[in-house]
């Protein structure tokens, strides 16, 4: 291992740790569970871009979560998408559908 990627090891066990309380080998754990791959879209993200920790934020608002609060691992992509249609429904409550529907209503050109 290059001392770049130990270097990027350590930070990933760091933020794992700090901000959910997991170990780099709890993390692998999970993602051997999910077969390495988004439990939203079932992409396998390359090691440039790996799975992120999705938690509630409901019940730990914020970029911090708990070991409670874990639901699984997603790929980043959905983890933004999640994170948009959250503030679309503090919003608007209704957003969220309507959206579907003017994607509907478009033909998904």
């Amino acid at each position: 291992m290059s001392e770049e990627q130990e270097k990027k090891l350590r930070k990933r066990g760091y933020n794992l740790r700090h901000r959910y309380g997991l170990s780099i080998e709890e993390w692998e754990n999970m993602a051997d569970e999910q077969n390495w791959a988004c439990l939203v879209c079932d992409a396998i993200p390359g090691p440039e871009s790996p799975l992120v920790v999705d938690h509630d934020h409901a019940h730990c608002p914020g970029r911090r979560g708990c070991s409670e609060c874990i639901q699984g691992l997603i790929c980043a992509s959905c983890n933004h998408l999640e994170g948009m249609l959250a503030a679309i429904e503090r919003r608007h409550p209704e957003g969220i559908e309507r959206m579907i529907e003017y994607r509907l209503g478009r033909g998904n050109e």
